[in-house]
């Protein structure tokens, strides 16, 4: 990974490795979840992955910077008196990717796809985060072609809840036929017994399905507000490594990229421990109550959920790298990542395999705007 990049075309390229990274981290973390592991054992898991790598490369590629105004990682740490405001925006930016990240992980929960959930978050942060960068950063970014991105992610959005819709529709419909076949079976096997009495045997049953559709709306709703966690993330780092509102003196250096990324990596490690130990503490089912005692105890799969981690701050860090060399507008490209996702989704969990013409034709539309979105956004980079 380079330690400094000097032109648009080293930052797009980048950016394109970070959105390889970004859309297979979600599925290590999907695959720590088959083990029936804890769901916040994983996650803070991940935190601990993520944390120590983005310190790792703050100490040592964050170490090569030597001039006014390209200081080092520690000597940056000496002047945290003078640009704790930029600090700040790098705090608030670490605790909003970490609320998105968990949104995330509790939507996958609920049953909504891999492959449907991440181009629905993605595509609303796009919206949002190209729209707070581009006001940041106007010069580097041509208006137009970037609203017609937006355009089309904004088409992402409509088209992955219409399949996700569509293909749960279509999974109840056919639970429900069997349900009944087990009912007309149920009826033939025992003779003229009225049909009623053979009700409450598939009771459960018939229930399950209705209640599987409920869990999905409220996991596409926690996937909405994700999304808007992560519409905001990027342009708080953007604010702390740029200072565009002056809080702090002229003469002294703006954060770097490794300075701001560590209290980025910081803040989102602190508030994932928060997080999840308040969720295992406050489990209604005392089966699935925990404490960091049981946590540290459970090492299955751990180091699994600490390289999905690792992955995730590597592409979080390509893209603050090429964000800064190609502006932070462009840098959202990596929401693109769903291209990604949706691939290891069908291979590794099997989602969509079944799905009819209708599904399939929604999941198309949906490659067709991404691909189309993230070209438009490489395009509005200006030289």
């Amino acid at each position: 990974m380079p330690v400094a990049l000097s032109s648009p075309e080293a930052g797009l390229a980048c950016l394109i490795f970070s959105m390889g990274c970004m859309g297979s981290w979600p599925a290590l973390m999907k695959w720590c979840t088959l083990s029936r592991r804890s769901s916040s054992h994983i996650f803070l898991d991940y935190a601990t992955g993520n944390f120590m790598m983005i310190a790792l490369s703050s100490m040592t590629l964050g170490q090569f910077g030597n001039t006014r105004d390209d200081p080092s990682f520690f000597s940056q740490l000496n002047q945290l008196n003078k640009t704790w405001p930029s600090v700040l925006f790098a705090i608030c930016g670490g605790a909003l990717l970490m609320a998105g990240n968990l949104s995330l992980q509790v939507a996958l929960e609920l049953g909504v796809s891999m492959g449907v959930v991440l181009p629905l978050q993605s595509a609303l942060c796009v919206i949002l985060s190209t729209t707070v960068n581009y006001s940041l950063q106007p010069e580097k970014t041509d208006l137009g072609l970037l609203l017609a991105a937006l355009f089309f992610f904004l088409a992402a959005i409509v088209l992955s809840i219409c399949a996700e819709v569509q293909y749960k529709s279509d999974l109840e419909k056919k639970t429900l036929v069997n349900l009944q076949g087990m009912e007309d079976h149920l009826c033939s096997s025992q003779g003229t017994q009225d049909p009623s009495t053979t009700g409450g045997q598939i009771l459960n049953l018939t229930a399950h399905p209705q209640g599987k559709v409920r869990r999905i709306v409220v996991g596409i709703g926690v996937s909405f507000l994700g999304g808007f966690c992560f519409g905001f993330f990027s342009p708080a780092f953007n604010i702390a490594v740029n200072d565009q509102f002056h809080w702090v003196a002229k003469d002294v250096p703006k954060l770097t990229v490794w300075t701001a990324n560590f209290f980025f990596g910081l803040s989102f490690f602190m508030f994932a421990y928060l997080a999840n130990i308040s969720r295992l503490s406050a489990a209604s089912d005392a089966s699935l109550a925990s404490n960091l005692a049981c946590y540290c105890a459970d090492s299955k799969q751990r180091g699994l959920a600490a390289l999905s981690g690792m992955i995730c701050a590597v592409a979080n860090t390509a893209q603050f790298l090429g964000g800064s060399a190609a502006g932070f507008a462009a840098c959202d490209l990596v929401q693109a990542f769903p291209l990604v996702g949706i691939v290891w989704g069908v291979v590794l969990f099997g989602e969509f395999q079944d799905a009819g013409s209708r599904v399939k034709a929604f999941l198309g539309a949906l490659y067709v705007a991404y691909i189309v979105a993230v070209a438009l956004l490489m395009l509005s980079v200006k030289e």
